[in-house]
């Protein structure tokens, strides 16, 4: 199971690949998952959890309310006690249990969304979930006993959050990719100046490593270079 570890001893777990990367952070007294996959992949959810001896998981931190990320959400709460954090703007969407899809930003994906997006909604659908906190702005996670904070960063859509851990880890849900060769640029966003902007603000926190939901974990390095590229071909 692929894991890093930061200065402080906290274990960044990644407990679900397939669609959507699942992550669960611990200090060995506290857990906290962050994202929680589709329905479709939640029994491999489970053994991942069963196999790191994981029966409580405090908080359940959903980065966005599209379905990959929020599906087994209200699952995960009555389950294992977990209560669910949220952006205020997503919420809503998490009690539906659906949620918009975004933008394409590439040909391929405009064309994408552009046909099929409007027959996809009942296909992206999942069980409803009210969340037992509602966030804005900067919110610490020391009540957790982690050194930490969640961050918005949107782009991808309205109320997409990251999580920093330790000031050198970062799970940025789908703020970033890890898909495509030499490139962190998701292929959905509803607002790309806003992601670019949210590239900027992931920067200024200091970290090294950037996780994101989709793909391979993103070097400083990479980030800077296509937040610089970007920028440039802006001014």
């Amino acid at each position: 199971m692929h894991h890093w570890t930061t200065h402080s001893r906290y274990i960044i777990y990644r407990v679900l690949g397939f669609r959507c990367n699942v992550f669960i952070l611990t200090n060995g007294i506290k857990n906290l998952l962050i994202d929680c996959g589709s329905r479709r992949y939640r029994r491999q959810l489970v053994w991942s959890l069963a196999r790191l001896g994981i029966s409580h998981i405090d908080a359940l931190i959903v980065t966005h309310s599209h379905f990959d990320h929020a599906g087994n959400a209200h699952y995960i709460q009555n389950r294992f006690g977990a209560s669910v954090i949220i952006h205020e703007s997503e919420s809503h969407y998490l009690l539906l249990g659906n949620s918009p899809l975004p933008k394409g930003t590439n040909w391929f994906t405009r064309i994408m969304i552009n046909t099929f997006g409007g027959k996809a909604t009942s296909l992206v659908s999942y069980e409803p979930c009210k969340a037992n906190m509602k966030i804005k702005g900067k919110y610490l996670l020391d009540e957790f006993g982690i050194n930490g904070y969640i961050l918005e960063t949107p782009g991808h859509s309205k109320g997409s959050v990251s999580v920093v851990v330790d000031d050198e880890i970062v799970l940025a849900g789908d703020a970033l990719f890890g898909v495509f060769p030499g490139s962190v640029f998701p292929p959905f966003a509803d607002d790309e100046t806003q992601l670019i902007n949210s590239w900027n603000v992931l920067l200024k926190t200091g970290a090294h490593l950037f996780i994101p939901s989709h793909g391979r974990p993103r070097s400083r390095k990479l980030l800077e270079s296509c937040f610089n590229t970007r920028t440039s071909k802006k001014s």
